[in-house]
């Protein structure tokens, strides 16, 4: 099965949540999917998505702990639509603060779907955001 896959090739998985309606919309959902497994099976945990599901980012990779293997870095107005990096509610330093209280040295995606035909501009605000907040922790 996937746990001996893992364990002869030493690869993790990780379960992305992907908001309401999705198989793993709470952190509970994905938790549960985790419980008895091998510890390379984890989360991905999407900042974004947890917001649209109504929960706090920082909670759900304290909830995770060491089955937080990456994460994809969005931000999100709760209720309404996704926004650059920092300028939703994503609290970025409360972010980094739960990633180091668990050790984090997974990879961080950071994601933007908006701008389309131009998101680099915006995605390099929300990309110096982050740094900010990171030199500020």
């Amino acid at each position: 099965g996937l746990e001996e896959l893992c364990d002869e090739f030493q690869i993790q998985v990780a379960i992305h949540n992907h908001g309401p309606g999705a198989r793993y919309d709470k952190a509970q959902d994905t938790l549960n999917a985790l419980k008895n497994r091998h510890l390379f099976i984890g989360a991905c945990v999407d900042t974004g998505h947890v917001i649209r599901s109504g929960e706090i980012p920082h909670e759900v990779i304290e909830q995770m702990g060491a089955r937080c293997l990456s994460l994809h870095l969005k931000d999100w107005k709760a209720g309404g639509e996704e926004c650059i990096v920092g300028e939703g509610d994503l609290d970025l330093s409360k972010t980094i603060a739960a990633l180091k209280a668990i050790d984090f040295s997974g990879p961080i995606i950071m994601e933007y779907e908006l701008s389309p035909s131009d998101p680099v501009p915006d995605m390099l605000k929300g990309l110096q955001n982050w740094r900010d907040a990171v030199a500020a922790s």
